[in-house]
């Protein structure tokens, strides 16, 4: 006895399966009738040789399909032309009326039997296909992982002869997580994803799917000074610094410390810049037009100006071109040091520097030139030592493991070296340095001394 069903609710997909009941020997075979538009239909043939047995099948399926909201319909008329053309090769035989005119690409849409069942209590991931049975599974190869501590990272590693699917399967990936809202920056040297680019970019009208292509009539270029929320971190800044020297110097110019100070100045002065002026366009063009004239002129106007060097001498340079002020004279300006313009800046490897004002004075500078002051003060250059600070002033240096202290001791009061091992005398190694000591530098790294002879 034939039953045809008809889904009650609409549906976009279908499927061809075979089942094969054991019991008395009954074979029912279920395949897609026809198609139409969100309807499904398909059918189920019973023998009619057992019809006593069929009778009772045909009223228990249909009591089943209809309990999932499908409607059943019992057909008589055409069920040994739509039996027959259900059997593999024989789709040529469907009957007409059972049928619709649709494009191939719909068509394999149709074709497609899956379902939206998760395989994953994870709401984000892909779907592959079960090894065993081909049944489509819902997996979550990153987010889940990391939340359960199984790996560290989402990086993922395609390898792989030529041929055998990398570049189909990264299609795959790349398309469920678009389609789940990832946003998605690919580098394509084959041009393997301008296909989904380009379905994406026609789906969106132009909004996503864009697919740039190098071309030596048109290049691609970008704009490091781009941003959507005008919020410009350490790490953004640093990062334009360093292009905009890559693309100064070459590789055989060493960039000195005051060209990455003042470029790096430059960088903040244009950012703030546009920050406080929407209608500057941040790009090259503005970013030059400033260094120009706004950046140039404030230069001009400082009392330490901009500078060159020539051999072992510098030299200051005036808006004329013309060069000033005296060999290898030390001035002070806004808590630094300058030369001529040069900032004396202390070596990254040891962290302090001191620098000789005059006879008998002498400062500390860190590593971005700015003075290190304090009446009673201890700092740690990165070599070991402790550098002692007096009213602003370098007094001395010392190679101890422990941080001197001050003590009112046998010696006077100032900085004595300590021994938190020596319990009878901690101070026992005696004073370093106190208000009249004369400066020491004896145990002063050659690398600290900035400008001494």
């Amino acid at each position: 006895m034939p039953l045809s069903i008809q889904a009650g609710k609409e549906n976009g997909f279908c499927f061809i399966f075979p089942i094969v009941s054991g019991k008395d020997n009954q074979i029912v075979n279920i395949f897609c009738g026809c198609f139409y538009i969100k309807k499904l239909f398909f059918n189920i043939k019973i023998p009619s040789c057992i019809s006593n047995t069929a009778i009772c099948f045909q009223n228990d399926t249909g009591s089943q399909l209809a309990m999932m909201e499908c409607t059943p319909r019992y057909n008589t008329i055409d069920t040994p032309v739509i039996y027959w053309a259900g059997i593999p090769g024989n789709a040529g035989d469907f009957p007409s009326e059972e049928s619709f005119y649709t494009f191939l690409e719909q068509a394999v849409c149709l074709f497609a039997g899956e379902t939206n069942y998760r395989s994953s209590p994870s709401p984000f991931g892909i779907r592959l296909a079960d090894r065993q049975n081909g049944i489509p599974v819902h997996v979550d190869i990153s987010d889940l992982p990391m939340k359960r501590g199984i790996i560290t990272n989402r990086n993922k590693f395609i390898l792989g002869p030529s041929g055998s699917g990398k570049s189909f399967f990264t299609n795959h990936l790349v398309r469920q997580y678009y389609e789940q809202g990832a946003h998605i920056l690919l580098v394509d040297t084959g041009n393997s994803y301008q296909g989904l680019c380009r379905m994406i970019h026609d789906r969106t009208n132009g909004k996503d799917g864009i697919y740039i292509t190098y071309e030596e009539d048109n290049p691609i270029s970008f704009n490091p000074f781009y941003t959507d929320d005008y919020i410009f971190d350490v790490e953004k800044k640093d990062s334009i610094k360093t292009l905009l020297l890559t693309l100064w110097k070459s590789e055989d110019d060493k960039v000195t410390k005051t060209e990455s100070g003042e470029l790096g100045s430059a960088v903040s002065a244009y950012i703030e810049r546009i920050q406080s002026d929407r209608s500057i366009v941040p790009s090259f063009n503005t970013f030059y037009e400033y260094m120009r004239d706004d950046y140039r002129r404030e230069l001009a106007e400082r009392e330490i100006k901009v500078e060159k060097s020539d051999g072992v001498f510098t030299f200051g340079f005036g808006s004329s071109g013309i060069a000033y002020g005296s060999r290898n004279k030390i001035r002070k300006w806004k808590n630094a040091y300058y030369i001529n313009g040069l900032k004396l800046e202390a070596d990254k490897e040891y962290g302090y520097g001191v620098v000789r004002e005059d006879e008998d004075i002498y400062r500390v500078v860190d590593t971005r030139g700015n003075v290190v002051s304090g009446q009673k003060k201890v700092v740690r250059d990165r070599d070991g030592g402790w550098l002692i600070i007096l009213n602003g002033r370098f007094a001395a240096r010392t190679d101890d493991s422990s941080k001197p202290k001050w003590h009112n001791g046998e010696e006077g009061e100032g900085f004595y070296h300590y021994d938190g091992s020596d319990k009878d005398d901690k101070y026992s190694g005696g004073l370093i340095a106190g208000y009249d000591s004369e400066p020491v530098l004896d145990q002063l790294p050659a690398e600290e001394r900035l400008n001494f002879e």
